[in-house]
């Protein structure tokens, strides 16, 4: 039963990533496991996306969870952050050029001096735990999301150009790097009392960080709408000052920023314009001249 069970998580955790590398607008810009293909033959890490002057390093995780938070962020997180540290040391290496593959186009040379905007995200597809840490920091302090695969896929689907994906990347860890910011998830009936003695003591080792922390209920489509509201920035509640910590409610925004009226009107004039969209992606997006791709 084990066996199987290994089996079943390792296929999940692939199946994920190809949903991001062929189903989605990162397509073109996505590696999938890439590997050392003319150095050490090792796979560097579970996804890259390289697109102009940036550099996504994605660590996908796909743990069962047991019940122990404490455990399950330990075997999640410390596996994921040290493949992200070894894939940016292997790939910033100014002193060789890295090869590697892309499903359709081919052998691609890694040029390190390219990359001057770096970002590093771990996904976790294990959606059963009702909180986590919405960041954490390498050895280096080097910040990097953490997401679980709802999140991760409501967020590509709403931004739907990598430019827009990425400042919104940039906004998020400008704001929460430096603190402990930590995602409270699922209605409060879903808390029983063996989740809320774990986040109980979860929470009482962060006040003793010398950080500010941020338990934020609500789930990362909230915080996008949050980041809509205001402009493509996030409320001035993220911002405390001179308090160790606050606590943030902001669940079902995602849903009153889809009701609003021009979001809808803007919904139905995106209907309008399918059929445009649909040709791009035939004639433009799927052809192999990449000139058409650099958008």
């Amino acid at each position: 039963m084990k066996n199987m069970d290994s089996n079943k998580i390792g296929i999940e955790g692939e199946e994920a990533v190809n949903e991001l590398a062929f189903n989605t607008y990162l397509k073109y810009w996505c590696f999938p496991n890439p590997k050392d293909d003319f150095g050490d033959k090792k796979e560097i890490c579970d996804l890259l996306i390289c697109f102009q002057n940036h550099l996504l390093i994605i660590s996908i995780k796909n743990y069962s969870f047991k019940g122990n938070y404490e455990r399950y962020f330990k075997s999640t997180l410390e596996k994921a952050v040290s493949q992200i540290h070894g894939a940016q040391r292997k790939l910033l290496n100014k002193k060789s050029i890295v090869k590697f593959s892309h499903p359709e186009t081919g052998t691609f040379d890694f040029h390190p001096n390219s990359y001057d905007s770096i970002h590093r995200l771990i996904i976790n597809i294990n959606t059963v735990p009702l909180f986590h840490p919405g960041g954490i920091e390498t050895k280096n302090q080097e910040f990097c999301h953490i997401f679980n695969w709802h999140s991760f896929l409501g967020l590509v689907n709403e931004l739907n150009t990598i430019p827009d994906f990425i400042s919104y990347l940039n906004k998020r860890e400008a704001t929460f790097t430096g603190k402990e910011f930590v995602l409270m998830l699922g209605d409060e009936k879903d808390w029983d009392t063996e989740t809320n003695n774990s986040f109980s003591k979860y929470n009482t080792s962060l006040v003793y960080e010398n950080k500010q922390f941020i338990l934020f209920s609500g789930n990362e489509l909230d915080l996008l709408a949050d980041y809509f509201f205001n402009g493509k920035n996030f409320s001035k509640n993220f911002y405390p000052n001179d308090v160790n910590g606050s606590f943030i409610q902001m669940d079902g925004k995602w849903q009153n920023y889809l009701s609003r009226k021009e979001v809808e009107n803007k919904k139905k004039e995106d209907k309008v314009s399918y059929f445009v969209d649909e040709f791009v992606k035939r004639e433009v997006l799927y052809s192999s001249d990449p000139n058409n791709k650099l958008v």
